[in-house]
């Protein structure tokens, strides 16, 4: 009995080692796969990082992979359509003669189509070209500038259009499948790739943006999209929203309130009419571009071609009148230098100008009432010119001009015309109205209207 007892201990104590054995063994596996995973996730955060950064910063070597992976698709791509190229018929020296006198030789014709079908099934697929609805009865995301506004930042960015007939080449997107489901999206109107951009370093949490620019398929051009038809970029690691008339925007994360992309594929006279239309905007793009290269100046002969339009010695410089309606009911003045006029409109106006450089005409057009107790009794005419005249020459003073130059200025750049209404009392509206069409008979080109006081 003793010896069972015995036996049966140092098995209990052999099965608990190897229990221990065992749990520690788990534990460590369990601990290296932890860390191999906290290993990956900061790989994944610090290249996720680096691509986020600007252009001109280069962190830990990330930007130079992904360059590398551009490098790569822009070689392939290179090489498949020199393979294609090297395997189209060639034409002769004499069959190029020949094409130029005699067009109607079919088979050198028929060698050139089938050369440009070749070429153009390389570059463009047809089965994948589509265009993308915001949500499934919304409008089209296209490229260029916004509906509501022409700011030049927006011609590259992806807008949803404020009309549902918004139809053509930049409307368009070629589809091409990459790895995993992954895809890019390059602009038929443009050639160039979607991408996703992210805010500014100074504004790390706007909204990141999708534009058209990439050449190259890179990290930034690659998306994927769920079964729900939500567009995912894996570099931002979050998906996008879209609204009728506001930019494609973008937020980290998997959850928000996001917005459906239905892609719809184009064919038939869509399809052909969407190639024609971009061909056409290439071809005006080109004579656009040959002829400003053709026609560029320098920076000094465009400011002069500019001063010969707008230049005060121009035979039609720029004139502009500045319509203003005054009264003295109401106040407590007592003499035409305690109009709000000067120190409230007219001080800060020739304050905001540069005298010595500028090249319009100006006319101030007051207007009150006839038999004005201020500015229409007596020699008040006379005193308003006066002070026109003095803080107009005060303030160009204070620029440093001469008094040739001040002289110069008031007689060709700087007027002063004075008119009395009767039966516009109470009426400003109408008063103005009157100035106005005065400085329209005196040929002048821009109209404001402004509030003395």
């Amino acid at each position: 009995v003793f010896i069972e007892q015995k036996i049966m201990s140092l098995d209990s104590t052999y099965v608990i080692t190897a229990m221990l054995v065992l749990l520690c063994t788990l534990a460590a596996l369990d601990l290296w796969r932890q860390m191999a995973i906290k290993y990956e996730n900061n790989m994944y955060s610090e290249y996720s990082n680096a691509l986020k950064s600007s252009e001109g910063l280069w962190e830990i070597g990330y930007r130079i992979e992904d360059l590398e992976l551009k490098v790569l698709n822009q070689y392939n791509q290179t090489m498949a359509i020199k393979k294609t190229v090297d395997s189209l018929p060639r034409l002769s020296d004499s069959a190029h003669s020949l094409l130029r006198h005699h067009l109607s030789n079919m088979d050198i014709l028929s060698n050139i189509r089938e050369s440009r079908i070749a070429v153009h099934r390389l570059l463009f697929n047809d089965s994948m070209l589509y265009r993308i609805r915001c949500e499934s009865s919304g409008n089209l995301l296209r490229v260029g500038l916004n509906d509501f506004r022409a700011d030049p930042r927006d011609e590259c960015q992806l807008f949803t259009s404020a009309s549902s007939k918004t139809f053509g080449p930049h409307t368009l997107f070629h589809v091409i499948q990459t790895y995993e489901g992954s895809f890019a999206l390059r602009s038929l109107a443009t050639g160039l790739f979607v991408k996703a951009v992210p805010p500014p370093s100074n504004n790390a949490k706007a909204p990141w943006k999708l534009v058209v620019g990439g050449a190259i398929i890179g990290s930034a051009e690659i998306f994927r999209q769920s079964d729900e038809g939500y567009l995912f970029s894996p570099l931002m690691g979050g998906f996008f929203t879209c609204a009728s008339g506001q930019m494609t925007l973008g937020y980290e994360g998997k959850y928000g309130s996001y917005n459906k992309f239905i892609l719809e594929q184009v064919t038939g006279k869509a399809l052909q009419s969407s190639y024609m239309l971009a061909d056409l905007s290439n071809k005006v793009k080109y004579i656009q571009t040959n002829y400003s290269t053709a026609n560029k100046k320098t920076i000094k002969q465009r400011r002069e071609e500019v001063l010969k339009i707008i230049g005060i010695d121009s035979p039609n410089p720029v004139r502009i009148c500045l319509g203003i309606p005054i009264t003295s009911k109401g106040t407590k003045m007592d003499e035409i230098a305690d109009s709000p006029f000067w120190s409230n409109l007219f001080d800060s106006f020739m304050k905001s100008i540069d005298w010595r450089s500028n090249r319009y005409i100006f006319r101030f057009y007051l207007g009150f009432d006839r038999a004005d107790t201020l500015y229409d009794t007596g020699d008040a005419w006379t005193d308003m010119r006066k002070e026109f005249q003095l803080r107009a020459t005060y303030r160009m003073k204070e620029q440093l001009m001469d008094d040739e130059a001040i002289k110069q200025v008031l007689e060709k750049q700087l007027t002063l015309r004075l008119m009395h209404f009767d039966h516009l009392e109470g009426a400003p509206s109408q008063v103005v109205s009157q100035l106005m069409l005065k400085a329209l008979d005196d040929n002048f080109d821009y109209f404001y209207q402004v509030d003395s006081h």
